[in-house]
């Protein structure tokens, strides 16, 4: 699916990168309203502060934020940040709650994003730097930078 500007739509976390390491990621279906397919559609999602639980053999996330859609009926406008039920067979599930019973570990939404006219979510299985890690992480960055800086300079 791809917005006015015929760009592709993907709603990213940023955040879940700076602080932790992505071990795996996998791909999950949505159970959306229409409202809230607007919402992704139009690009109007915070994902900052969410995260996924396991509760009773299903996922779910939590503390995901959808604005209200311009264009929905009043009847439509539900809760803006209810609980979205994520689609996974019961193999995947069982998988990440093996991975996630481990210490340090947790399922962090990673980005939002249609495929063949389905909202999809890339579920990220995660676990927490150190600060030291942010820190080495922002020097490669800078460093990476300059280099580009005076290859830029050079040509």
């Amino acid at each position: 699916m791809k917005s006015a500007d015929n760009k592709p739509i993907r709603i990213l976390n940023r955040q879940v990168k700076l602080n932790n390491f992505v071990v795996e990621a996998v791909e999950a279906g949505a159970a959306l309203t229409g409202a809230e397919v607007k919402s992704v559609r139009a690009g109007r999602v915070d994902l900052n502060k969410s995260f996924a639980r396991v509760i009773n053999g299903q996922i779910f996330m939590k503390n995901v934020y959808l604005f209200p859609a311009n264009n929905a009926k009043p009847a439509e406008e539900a809760s803006n940040t209810r609980d979205i039920k994520l689609l996974l067979h019961k193999s995947q599930i069982n998988n990440l709650l093996g991975k996630v019973s481990q210490s340090g570990m947790s399922l962090v939404p990673l980005s939002f994003y249609f495929a063949h006219n389905y909202v999809k979510v890339e579920l990220g299985l995660v676990k927490s730097k150190k600060q030291f890690d942010r820190r080495r992480d922002i020097k490669m960055r800078d460093e990476t930078r300059k280099i580009e800086r005076d290859l830029k300079d050079l040509r």
